[in-house]
């Protein structure tokens, strides 16, 4: 990955202003450049506050979003999986610049935490600002329905505040830029990602790939899960996989599937209730033990060694060479993960 060097700093940041959808995605951009103009902030130094800031945040909201949910996972837990899972999700983009996602995770994780403790004004300030970072947010308004069991689901302060919410960010994205070129740049690109996902072997490939590559560590946590969980998280987990299979819908029509960091939004939301599941599973080796024969282990393995090959041959050429460092760290995790998990301890009874 390269960091911004300070020289190419103005070119980049007028070709950013200059491009017809991140002139409509102000928010980092504007604080960037405050930060260079005003307060004459170095550009790396202002990208990594911005971004060291943004990851902070995250954490706490993600660990405040526990709490919501009577989750005992710490605040450490849930940091431990959001760094050690998340920077393979960012090895498609060659330009650290363009990287406005940080800011748009802690916007949406603050306004949903926000909605959970009644506080719609803010939610939907919150809310619209993480529109205007990034238009996918938008994906994620199911999501924000979600009420609490002492609500009624779809009750009306919810809808008025994020309607509130939507209609003033998209009034305001509208003042921004160039319209006729950001909706050539929608139908030209958006509506042709598609093509572009599956449009031959390699790309095929590449596309499954980053789906693997996000999807996998969840698809196991939810095999593995606990299933005594209570109505209100089971209710929430039920429309976050609703909420993400849309998402991942919509992704694959709008989007490109290499750049799998985009896919990850709300995988985001998972995070508190992987950080409780891998709690359990490491408190309780001895039970996955006995639920998980070696066969399953040595094929999982074999899948993410297969996933690791397939992405150093057909994606990281495409991309730039380091980015192998970052597929291997995510391997290594993976198989951190499961030998951790499938190490046998001796039980408290075989002790006595």
């Amino acid at each position: 990955m390269e960091l911004i060097s300070n020289d190419r700093f103005d070119g980049l940041l007028a070709g950013r202003l200059k491009d017809p959808v991140f002139a409509k995605r102000p928010l980092l951009t504007m604080t960037l450049d405050f930060l260079h103009q005003k307060w004459n902030f170095p550009p790396q130094l202002a990208w990594s506050l911005i971004n060291i800031g943004c990851i902070g945040l995250i954490i706490h909201q993600l660990h405040v979003l526990g709490k919501n949910f009577a989750y005992t996972a710490s605040r450490t837990w849930s940091g431990v999986i959001f760094l050690s899972s998340y920077p393979i999700l960012f090895c498609a983009t060659t330009q650290l610049f363009g990287f406005d996602d940080f800011l748009q995770w802690a916007l949406l994780l603050s306004a949903f935490n926000a909605k959970l403790n009644g506080k719609m004004l803010l939610m939907a300030v919150l809310f619209g600002l993480s529109i205007i970072c990034r238009e996918t947010s938008l994906l994620m308004l199911p999501l924000f329905l979600y009420a609490a069991s002492s609500q009624k689901i779809f009750d009306i302060p919810t809808i008025l505040a994020l309607g509130f919410a939507v209609i003033a960010a998209l009034v305001f994205i509208a003042q921004l830029g160039n319209n006729d070129q950001a909706i050539n740049f929608i139908l030209e690109r958006r509506f042709g990602a598609i093509r572009y996902n599956f449009s031959n072997l390699k790309q095929t490939v590449l596309s499954l790939v980053s789906l693997a590559q996000v999807f996998l560590p969840l698809i196991v946590l939810l095999t593995l899960r606990e299933r005594n969980t209570s109505s209100e998280r089971r209710s929430f987990l039920r429309l976050l996989v609703l909420t993400t299979a849309l998402f991942t819908i919509v992704a694959t029509f709008t989007s490109l599937l290499k750049e799998n960091r985009i896919l990850a939004l709300p995988m985001l939301f998972f995070i508190p209730f992987m950080a409780e599941e891998l709690k359990i599973i490491f408190r309780k080796k001895d039970q996955l033990f006995s639920n998980i024969s070696t066969n399953q282990v040595v094929i999982l393995v074999l899948s993410i060694c297969f996933l690791t090959v397939l992405c150093f041959f057909w994606y990281v050429p495409a991309v730039r060479k380091s980015a192998i460092i970052y597929q291997s760290y995510t391997f290594l995790m993976f198989l951190a993960l499961l030998l951790i998990a499938r190490m046998k301890y001796s039980s408290p009874a075989t002790n006595a």
